[in-house]
Parts: structure tokens; sequence; C-alpha cells
């Protein structure tokens, strides 16, 4: 029998009651041991067919992706207008912000630039009053490798911008500057927020 014939037979017949009789009339013989068809499973109405859903990798979960989806990232604000990021059940630690100064000098005056930078670095060393940072050069990246970057962390957005006033405002941090700035092409300065989270 063609799959089409037998499709059509296996619905119409039971709406028909037709069960009993439609190995005969279809021509395939029954088995001495097979039992006849004399009722419709629960889920069909009149020999219609309800198709349901089908569980396949699209609507399965893996092991670990029910709770990933449960402890998605999560944001909110407070009445103060701050944006507060959370991770399920993951929490804020530490608030602090950093400060950056991001410079691209000559690649032929690359000796005399970090002469300068390194007067700099003793300044940082013999007074208290100034901020202390940390120095670092692009060995591979985006930012060409003739860059300088400074970088010192604060706890507070306020210490940050208070001390970017005591720099601009310092006179031996303003004639160091002058003294390097021939060397540059570009400067610029950044204030990043710390974003540290931890379970709790």
């Amino acid at each position: 029998m063609k799959r089409r014939l037998f499709l059509k037979h296996g619905v119409i017949a039971p709406a028909l009651g037709l069960v009993n009789s439609w190995p005969a009339k279809s021509g395939i013989p029954v088995s001495g041991g097979a039992k006849a068809i004399t009722s419709l499973p629960s889920d069909s109405e009149g020999g219609r067919y309800h198709p349901g859903p089908i569980q396949n990798e699209y609507s399965l979960f893996l092991p670990g992706e029910r709770e990933a989806l449960r402890n998605s990232p999560r944001a909110s604000q407070d009445q103060a207008g701050l944006v507060k990021a959370g991770l399920g059940s993951y929490r804020r630690i530490k608030m602090a912000y950093i400060v950056r100064f991001v410079q691209r000098y000559l690649p032929e005056r690359r000796a005399a630039f970090m002469k300068v930078e390194a007067k700099f670095a003793a300044m940082e060393q013999r007074r208290n009053d100034f901020p202390r940072g940390r120095r670092c050069q692009p060995y591979a990246g985006r930012e060409p490798s003739n860059t300088l970057i400074w970088e010192s962390e604060f706890p507070s957005l306020a210490e940050a911008q208070a001390a970017l006033s005591r720099i601009s405002a310092d006179a031996e941090h303003g004639a160091l500057f002058r003294e390097q700035e021939p060397y540059m092409t570009e400067s610029y300065t950044e204030i990043n927020e710390v974003l540290d989270f931890c379970r709790g």
C-alpha cells in the first residue's frame, strides 16, 4: 500500500467506525496473534490527529543551562539615578575608579620621551602628596607600541577627580609635562569604573 493511501485509511477509517474491517478492505492480512483495534487513543477525537511539541536540542536544556539563565545579568537604578549591575546572586564587592593618562609619542624620539618619563616616576617616589601610578606600554593589540599608559586606582570618583585637579595644578608636574610635550603626538585622560563581583 502506498504511504499516502495508508495514512488516509489510518485517519479516516477510525472516524467512520471501520477499524475492524480496515485490514480486509486495505488488503493487509491480520496475523493470528494480532488484536483488532477497538478504540482510539485518548488524545484523538474522531480520528483527527493533534500535533504536540517535539522535544529537541532547541527546547531541551543542557546541564547547567537552566541555572545560567536563572542567574543572568541584571541591572537596576536607584533613586539617585545610579545604575547597579548584578549577576544573579552576585554582588559588587568594591567601588573604585581608575584614572588613565594615554600618551602617544614619536617613535624616533622614544629615548628622549622615556628619559622625561623617568623623571615623572622619580617625582612620584619622592613625594607623598602626589598620586603614584603604574606604567605600561602596548605589546600587541589595537594601540600602537609607541603609546605610554599611566594609571592609578582611587576608592571613589571624588578622590579620582581631586587627584586630577591636584596634578593639573602642580608646578613640578607642569614643568615636566612641558619638557615632554614636544615628543608627543596625542594625549588624553580616561576615568574607568572598576567592576568586581562576588557571590553573596
